[in-house]
This record gives C-alpha cells, structure tokens and sequence, in this order.
C-alpha cells in the first residue's frame, strides 16, 4: 500500500517492522476476526491470543524472544525469506509506519520514528500520500476493525486528523447577532473567566462588540460546530495584513474538548488565510495552558518569541501554510 513512498526491496532488507523490543511489543500487528479466522484454517501454527471485547487478536509473542538479541521476532517472520504470510498481512503491516489512533476520542494517523527509511523524508511528503487517499482507507478501515486502533503514544508526530467525531463534522459559521446569547454563556463560565483575570460580560456588552466586529474589515468571528451543535468561539485578526494571520481566540466548551475540534479548528483557521493571500498563522499562549501548548505544537507552530511583557504568554508561529505540510486535514 506504500508503494509510492517505500520500495518492497527496501522493506525485505530492513524488516524493522518484523521486530520489536519490550518497550514497543505494544506495536504488535492487530489481526482482525475475519483474518484470524483464514489464518486459523490456512496457518495453524500462527498462535494468537484475543485482545478482548474489540474483536481483534495479535500473535503470541510469549514464544519468540530472543534472549541473545533481546528482541521479539513476529512468529510469521522467516529470517531467510521474510514475511510469510503473503497477501493475509494485518492492516497494519500494509501501512506501518504510519498509525491509525485514538487521541481524546478523534482518530488521528500518524508515524512511528524507527523505520529509517520513511523517517527521513520530509513530513510533507508522508502528509501527501494521505491526501491521495491512503488516509482515507486508514480511516475507513479503522470505522470497519476499531481493534486496529491503538491509543496515542506521546512523541508521534500527527499527520493527519479525521474531521468526523463520533459521525459529526466540525464547521465553522460566522457570527449572526442570534449568537450572541451563546458567547455570553461561553464567555462567563467561571474556568474562561480566571484563565484570562476577565470580568463576566452581559449581553449589551456583546451586542456592543458584534457592532465593532461588523465595522472590523480586519476581524472575522465564528461559531464552531460539531454536527448541529455550538461547541466554540473563534476570532480571527490580521486578516487584511497580507502577511501573517492571528488566531486571537479559541474556545472550546469543556464537553467538545479531548476530541480533536481545536485541532480541526486550527486547519480550518488557516485555510481561511489561505484564501485571503496570508501565508503564515500565529497566536499567543498562556504558558500554563499545557493542553493548547501540546495542541498548536501538533498542529506544526513553534514558539517565536520569549514570554511576552506579561510574563505568562509566548508566540507560536507557522510560517508558508500554504505549502508547509499540515497536520490536519
């Protein structure tokens, strides 16, 4: 499945993906029940053990380690003719090294680091294979056999993010004076309020603003939706600049969080910047947010600036969104 990216004489020399140590028998191929049941008829010497409720089973691996090189050996594995199994490889084995995984409830593709041959090339390259389409059948494959899916690994790099959560779509809409009441409810809640030392606003103060918006040319303001429901506020700013694009806020309601909606916000952020001739995207950070810190690092933004004049935020820039590769799409 890789044969745009990885040559099969590549893969027969290396077998990388063949072995593992005790820190990434973890990565042991997901075998489904539709396949583990060819492999009981066809290669009953293959022994598995169920991962449980999920419907999916791996190889025991309890019979092949190797105690001189102190590695895990797949049982399918010949180390005179390589993998034996053919066209019956896991899922797994046709992508590796890329990963389909849950991160907060969004499914998310990324790469692991120990195949040298594809860790060398350039992300934006490994991002566009998945645009082809390999990210689609990941992800469709993964809808099909959630068993394959394994849980977020700190350190992977995310090179792509399904834009459905739990079958719903995040979309942005622009502010309307209807949605006013929503941000006023958003805004108030006490966890915002204390993160930025604000005061509560009453809803002539939004109304008061939403003017100022509409006479803004530099400003735009949206909704976030995931499916039909309101789930965030988005402001962005510098949009006639030409130059450099800011997401001057991002705010999620604590029960759309953990699933990858800032995330996709961010994408869509910069395609809006895009279409307006901006080719680089910027935003300022508490500090002592980790969770946004972890969340605009994974999405390709690196910080630009010391701690500003309030000593508690720092920038985080992205520069040529337009061709730099992007970690959600």
């Amino acid at each position: 499945m890789l044969k745009n990216i990885l040559s099969g004489k590549t893969c027969a020399k290396c077998r990388m993906c063949c072995i593992f140590d005790k820190y990434d028998v973890w990565e042991t191929p997901v075998i489904t029940r539709e396949l583990h049941q060819k492999l009981a008829a066809e290669r009953p010497d293959l022994k598995t053990v169920s991962k449980g409720g999920n419907g999916g089973y791996v190889f025991n691996m309890e019979d092949c380690w190797d105690d001189e090189e102190e590695i895990y050996r797949c049982p399918a594995l010949d180390v005179n003719k390589g993998c034996t199994l053919g066209e019956n490889k896991p899922f797994d084995c046709k992508i590796w090294p890329y990963r389909v995984m849950d991160l907060n409830g969004a499914r998310v593709i990324s790469i692991a680091s120990v195949c040298p041959e594809l860790y060398k090339m350039p992300l934006s390259t490994l991002v566009k294979e998945l645009d082809s389409g390999l990210g689609d059948i990941i992800f469709a494959e993964a809808a099909k056999n959630p068993a394959i899916v394994k849980p977020y690994q700190q350190g992977y790099p995310i090179l792509k993010v399904t834009t459905e959560l739990c079958g719903q779509k995040v979309r942005l809409s622009e502010v309307t004076r209807g949605d006013l009441p929503f941000l006023c409810d958003l805004y108030n809640r006490a966890e915002l309020l204390d993160r930025l030392e604000a005061g509560a606003l009453d809803i002539e103060d939004w109304d008061e603003a939403f003017e100022q918006w509409r006479e803004d040319g530099d400003e735009e303001d949206y909704i976030v939706y995931v499916g039909s429901e309101p789930a965030g506020w988005l402001k962005l700013c510098g949009l006639e600049s030409g130059e450099c694009g800011w997401i001057s806020m991002l705010v999620i309601a604590p029960e759309f969080r953990g699933r990858g909606v800032s995330r996709e916000c961010i994408r869509l952020a910069e395609e809006i910047f895009i279409e307006k001739g901006i080719d680089s995207a910027a935003m300022h950070i508490c500090c002592s947010n980790e969770a946004a810190v972890r969340c605009c690092v994974s999405c390709g933004y690196i910080p630009v600036q010391e701690e500003t004049s309030d000593g508690e935020t720092v920038m985080y820039k992205k520069e040529n969104i337009d061709e730099n590769y992007r970690t959600l799409s």
